[in-house]
């Protein structure tokens, strides 16, 4: 049989199109192929595209491609309401599986030899996949729909895909938006290479497939929820896109519906060179792992510095003075302090000899610590009185040095002093022989964008070692409006932050971004992003790499909004807190990305972290959800045969305080720091240690919904460097 759902395109380009009624799949066999859709742009190789229903898409760049569009009826068929839903790429584990189906149906195609159980069986094997492990609620969808790859003109496209019912005619639209009718007409035809009314029309129609497809609508009703001015319009319209009427399409079977793409001058292979693709594209589905490692050079960056911001004296004690966390000893060259108490707290609610303490820990494990200066008075208390204290202990320890105290900085406040008074002090502070770095918080500046551009050249001469950015008082958070409704893998880009600092010609590296939000998954309305060890990864993946460090509660604040932190109240450890520990330990090594997965090259073993990918889509848990089947592949001269692995798994659960002690039960008792400590003893990440021969098979795992598993394979038989 020869099936009309399967197309192999060969042509470089093809005309923006709408997905109706269906999905669209798209592999390429030859070449890259590049697809630009309301959603993304898409660029692959070795992958497949999917395009939801109702979409448009616009191919930009094509070699020899194979398209197989699947009809809303197809999932009817496996028990699942096709319109309820869309379907995400980035949620599919089994995409070796997907392509094999596809090429499978191609070369029988091809070849002659298709019978209509295979194609039954096929296509249907393709929907169970797409089904079990890619169907997201359209409602969630549709929510997060970003149409800002297009820039001015998405602000067109959303407000004609949120008022399909209205008057959408180039005269109404020019009136709503403000915007000319020559000016709307023209960037459609320059951005999508169609009009207006087409436009509207297809996607009129394409929205109309639900009451057609799923239900007993007449016409007319049709019409009415569409923005159709009667039946016999949307029935005209219908037929000269789909070609056929509204009701002869209703009694289509899945295999008769069809999409065909065709330009003027199409390209034709003959058929020993298509099949020769298809094998070679087999091939490849056969021997791809989820996770490879090899000797290639992907996107690298490291672990940057993190600041831990510090608000009352009760933390400083609990930090300086308890033997409570590592970072007071383990962390110097990762961790910079900020110290955001006032100087009055610090003079009048501290012992001589709590000073003298808290100086001499952080001299003696040569801690970075960096102050807050708001006003001339702050600067005042600390040439008068830290420095001294400083200048005793040094002197009553043989052990030490003035170099000692190269860990001290100053992060002057420019909201509340203007930047020739800090210049000044920084004058005036080298009079003291003082070998300190200095700071300056630029929030007040990407509040204003243009006097930060004013700045820029007195910026760059006075020479600032950091730049601190206070997300909390960024005006909107992450200068996005309505960021609670923003996935957070979208807001994690930093796309407008990171605009305005690229104007200036300062080092993306001296930039530090604090207080990221902790707040509710923002399609779950329980569990936080506290809860998440994915999102989490995601978060200190992408500041690390945008900017020189990011900066975190020490402890949890409960005053205003909750920013990301490492410690509750009551001193219990969060995942944030063991996930940043476990990068702390890579010292200066260099992170490679993978995309879900980073890989850290050491020099006695190899560190693989490997996150969910699914939850970052939904941004809800799921917690019927399987776990993902994953399988490794290591093609590397050091890591070629039997090793050793120990595995860590952070699924949300275990190292997760608030699945061990509710906050109810936290916030009731007072928690003393040794049960606090023995409690901790016991919260900690699963983990298993086996070995693997890598030269015999690929390594096959599970990965639980909402998890991160670190993977230590180490090189030999030492382990004194764990």
């Amino acid at each position: 049989m020869k099936t009309q759902c399967l197309q192999l395109l060969t042509e470089k380009h093809y005309p923006t199109a709408r997905c109706i009624d269906g999905i669209l799949l798209f592999l390429p066999l030859q070449g890259t192929l590049d697809i630009h859709s309301i959603s993304k742009v898409h660029s692959v190789t070795d992958d497949f595209i999917l395009i939801n229903d109702v979409e448009t898409y616009q191919i930009s760049q094509n070699g020899t491609c194979i398209m197989l569009y699947i009809a809303s009826d197809w999932f009817e068929k496996v028990g699942v309401n096709f319109f309820d839903y869309k379907y995400i790429i980035n949620l599919i584990q089994s995409t070796n599986e997907i392509m094999r189906k596809m090429l499978q149906l191609a070369h029988a195609q091809l070849t002659d030899t298709l019978t209509e159980a295979q194609f039954e069986k096929w296509m249907t094997d393709i929907v169970q996949i797409i089904v079990d492990e890619a169907k997201i609620n359209a409602s969630i969808v549709n929510q997060h729909l970003n149409y800002t790859g297009y820039g001015k003109f998405g602000e067109i496209l959303e407000y004609i895909f949120n008022h399909l019912p209205d008057k959408l005619t180039l005269s109404a639209l020019s009136e709503k938006l403000y915007i000319s009718k020559s000016n709307i007409s023209g960037q459609f035809y320059n951005v999508l290479g169609i009009g207006v009314k087409h436009y509207v029309d297809s996607i009129r129609i394409a929205s109309s497939m639900r009451y057609l497809i799923g239900g007993n609508h007449t016409l007319e009703e049709i019409s009415e929820q569409c923005g159709f001015s009667n039946g016999a319009s949307y029935s005209k319209k219908f037929k000269a896109y789909i070609g056929v009427s509204p009701n002869d399409y209703r009694n289509l079977d899945k295999s008769q519906k069809v999409v065909h793409l065709a330009t003027a001058q199409e390209r034709h292979y003959d058929e020993e060179t298509l099949l020769s693709l298809i094998n070679d594209k087999a091939m490849q589905c056969s021997s791809t792992s989820d996770i490879r490692i090899d000797e290639g050079n992907p996107k690298s960056y490291r672990p940057c510095c993190n600041v831990l911001q510090i608000y009352t004296v009760a933390e400083m004690k609990k930090l300086f003075l308890e033997d409570f966390t590592f970072y007071r000893t383990e962390a110097s060259e990762h961790i910079i302090f900020y110290c955001l108490v006032d100087a009055r707290a610090l003079t009048y609610e501290l012992t001589e000899e709590e000073k003298h303490q808290i100086t001499s820990s952080l001299l003696e494990n040569q801690l970075s610590i960096a102050f807050r200066i708001n006003s001339k008075e702050d600067l005042h208390w600390h040439l008068e009185c830290l420095w001294p204290l400083v200048k005793r202990t040094i002197e009553g320890n043989d052990k030490l040095t003035k170099e000692a105290a190269q860990g001290f900085a100053y992060i002057f406040n420019l909201a509340t002093m203007d930047l020739k008074t800090i210049y000044r002090h920084l004058i005036h502070m080298q009079n003291y022989n003082f070998q300190v770095d200095f700071g300056i918080d630029i929030t007040h500046l990407l509040n204003q964008p243009t006097e930060f551009k004013q700045l820029e050249a007195q910026l760059k001469r006075i020479n600032f070692k950091y730049y601190f950015i206070d997300n909390a008082r960024l005006n909107p958070p992450y200068l996005v409006e309505d960021s609670e409704q923003v996935l957070t893998k979208q807001l994690v880009h930093f796309t407008n932050i990171k605009d305005i600092i690229q104007r200036m010609d300062i080092d993306d590296q001296k930039y530090f971004l604090l207080n990221l939000e902790n707040r509710l998954l923002s399609n779950d309305q329980i569990a936080e992003l506290m809860d998440s060890p994915p999102i989490l990864m995601e978060m200190l993946k992408e500041t690390w790499n945008s900017f020189g460090g990011i900066g975190v509660d020490l402890f949890q604040q409960l005053s205003g909004r909750e920013h990301l932190y490492l410690y509750d109240k009551n001193g219990f450890s969060s995942v944030l807190n063991i996930l940043l520990h476990r990068f702390l330990e890579l010292e200066d090594i260099k992170l490679r990305d993978y995309g879900h997965y980073i890989v850290a090259m050491q020099e006695e073993k190899v560190t693989i972290y490997i996150y969910d990918w699914r939850i970052l889509e939904g941004e809800a848990l799921d917690r019927k959800a399987l776990p993902a089947r994953m399988t490794m592949d290591i093609q590397h001269s050091i890591i070629n045969g039997n090793h050793l692995i120990y595995s860590e798994n952070f699924d949300g659960k275990q190292g997760n305080i608030n699945q061990i002690v509710p906050s109810s039960l936290r916030d009731k008792y007072e928690w003393s720091t040794p049960l606090v400590k023995k409690i901790e003893q016991f919260n900690q990440p699963q983990f298993e240690i086996f070995e693997h021969d890598f030269s015999q098979s690929t390594l096959e795992f599970k990965l639980h919904y909402n998890s991160v598993r670190i993977m230590h394979i180490f090189k030999n038989e030492q382990t004194d460097k764990f």
